[in-house]
């Protein structure tokens, strides 16, 4: 189903439970793909992500709930792990 059904489908209830349970299921689903993407990290790797317009690079320090903890350079910073991109080990190792 096309993006554009799915809106033009939305838009056509109007049911305040129906629209509610489509809102539960949307966030049950953004929690199951975040912990899927949180469990392709692992203390110690090393990571990359955007701040400020700037890539900072860091080391996963504590996996959290919902949240990743890098140590970089530039501080401690509490990201989500849709926004980490992980170092190739190849690249890493000399």
């Amino acid at each position: 189903m096309e993006i554009s059904e799915i809106t033009k489908a939305i838009r056509s209830i109007d049911s305040f439970d129906d629209l509610k349970a489509i809102n539960n299921a949307i966030s049950n689903q953004w929690s199951s793909i975040q912990k899927d993407m949180q469990k392709q990290f692992a203390v110690g790797d090393r990571v990359t992500f955007k701040h400020k317009g700037r890539t900072v690079e860091g080391t996963v320090t504590k996996l959290l709930v919902k949240n990743i903890t890098v140590e970089s350079d530039y501080g401690t910073f509490r990201c989500s792990p849709n926004i980490l991109t992980k170092i190739s080990e190849e690249l890493t190792t000399v």
